[in-house]
């Protein structure tokens, strides 16, 4: 019977037996397992994480309704950005945001009036590019027009 090696763990007599009736075979898996990336299953190393260990999480803190909307109409009528802001009250900018989703101004609803006066507007606007365009395509024309000789004049 051949002398095993050995190892960072521990093989039953048996484990070790089969390994040993594999021949060349067999020590090569035993190499394998004693390598440290090939641990096996038992052994010093066992039930060991190399994780960090876990954060503590920060209790959760519940904000009135009046903390929320006053928080919101500083953040309205401040010359702060956002973020140093939140910093300033302890709340994170994403619970400013959506604070001002719940507790803001609603958006203002256009009329249809208004919105037909402002189409009306635009048209007439395009119409006037649409001219200017067309004047300077005209008179890029006559400058690039070719000249008796077949280059620009």
């Amino acid at each position: 019977m051949a002398q095993l090696e050995v190892l960072p763990f521990q093989l039953s007599h048996a484990q070790a037996h089969r390994f040993e009736g594999l021949g060349l075979l067999g020590q090569l898996w035993l190499e394998a397992l004693s390598l440290t990336r090939f641990r096996g299953q038992g052994g010093a190393a066992a039930g060991k994480r190399k994780t960090k260990p876990m954060e503590t999480k920060t209790k959760r803190r519940i904000f009135d309704e009046a903390f929320k909307r006053e928080a919101l109409a500083l953040w309205l009528r401040a010359d702060k950005p956002l973020k140093q802001l939140a910093a300033d009250l302890g709340v994170s900018p994403k619970s400013l945001r959506d604070w001002k989703k719940l507790y803001g101004p609603p958006a203002p609803l256009r009329s249809s009036e208004a919105l037909e006066i402002e189409l009306r507007a635009l048209r007439r606007e395009n119409e006037r590019l649409r001219t200017q365009r067309d004047i300077l395509k005209k008179t890029l024309g006559i400058l690039v027009e070719p000249g008796p000789n077949g280059l620009p004049a």
